[in-house]
């Protein structure tokens, strides 16, 4: 057998699959094999590892026990917002409403909330195998708020933008608290822990839009927040043209303010997390600090190609974060 790689992450020891919560009457019982559980593992991980390479960085730094938990989780998360880029509803593309209905039905069938089969696909069974004891309704809230948005319609104001991220990213982190909490018995989350989590995902949300803006400008999307630009008087138009440039600059400014105060204020509370789910923070707080750096050593420009690089240190980051119990 070919020797493994010291340098590769080593997941060969997953929990063994379990039979999904069902109704015995229904015969809609998911019958997982340790294979099947096996390869629908590998095939999330894979799916994170080439679809968002940053949360997959993560991963490796957390509690291996939880990280088959992770893996399932960060899929989906890859699975719903991986939809948008499939349709153009431009064009009167409706199958993205029927593809996250498809979650929907496929979250209430895995956690014993409906009667419909669960379907043999590997980020279900990923869920079934791995994250049996996830909020349904915390999974449940990232497909519906990926309903909501469906449609690619700018954000009416700041606030609405801020609310999108608590429920996407705010959730998603909320559930690898969970997972953490899940390994350390004693460790307890308050629900004060959940608030700081949702507002990192705000903070996050908010100055990923400015990074996200430049490549959706050329599908003709703007998603940028209604109210920021007319205090700028900026307009799609005018992002489209380049035209006002300094009114650009003036909305991305703002936006990175917003996004600057939500995560100083989020680190203010970090004690209200404890240590040892912090890991479930890390990524997050790191990359939202590093796109803000990045804005402003970039004087605002919305066009610059400096804001789609990734950070080259996140893992080191993170694996230092992890020693000291810092976020």
């Amino acid at each position: 057998m070919k020797k493994q790689s010291s340098r590769s992450p080593d997941f060969s020891n997953i929990p063994g699959a379990r039979v999904p919560k069902s109704m015995t009457k229904s015969n809609r019982v998911l019958e997982i094999s340790k294979k099947q559980a096996d390869e629908a593992f590998r095939s999330c991980l894979e799916m994170v590892r080439k679809h968002d390479v940053d949360s997959y960085l993560a991963i490796l730094t957390m509690n291996k026990k939880a990280q088959p938990e992770i893996v399932a989780l960060n899929a989906l998360n890859v699975e719903l917002a991986s939809i948008r880029d499939k349709v153009d509803t431009r064009r009167g593309d409706t199958s993205a409403m029927y593809r996250l209905q498809f979650w929907k039905d496929a979250i209430s069938s895995i956690y014993g909330l409906s009667p419909l089969p669960v379907p043999r696909q590997p980020v279900a069974i990923g869920l079934c195998s791995f994250a049996s004891r996830a909020d349904h309704n915390m999974l449940l809230k990232l497909v519906e708020t990926r309903q909501s948005t469906i449609g690619d319609r700018q954000f009416p104001d700041i606030n609405a933008l801020s609310e999108y991220g608590k429920s996407t990213i705010g959730s998603l982190l909320c559930l690898q608290i969970d997972a953490l909490a899940r390994i350390f018995a004693d460790t307890k989350v308050l629900p004060m822990a959940y608030d700081v989590a949702k507002d990192l995902g705000a903070a996050y949300a908010i100055a990923n839009i400015i990074r996200a803006t430049h490549p959706l400008l050329a599908r003709g999307i703007v998603l940028l927040p209604v109210d920021v630009m007319s205090l700028n008087g900026a307009t799609p138009d005018s992002l489209y043209k380049k035209k006002k440039l300094d009114e650009a600059c003036g909305v991305t400014r703002d936006l990175i303010n917003e996004s600057k105060r939500l995560l100083n204020d989020v680190r203010s509370r970090i004690d209200m997390v404890p240590k040892a789910v912090r890991p479930a923070l890390a990524a997050t707080g790191t990359i939202t600090d590093y796109i803000i750096k990045t804005v402003e050593s970039n004087k605002y420009d919305i066009y610059s190609p400096h804001l789609q690089r990734r950070n080259p240190l996140l893992l080191w980051s993170l694996l230092v974060k992890k020693l000291c119990s810092k976020f």
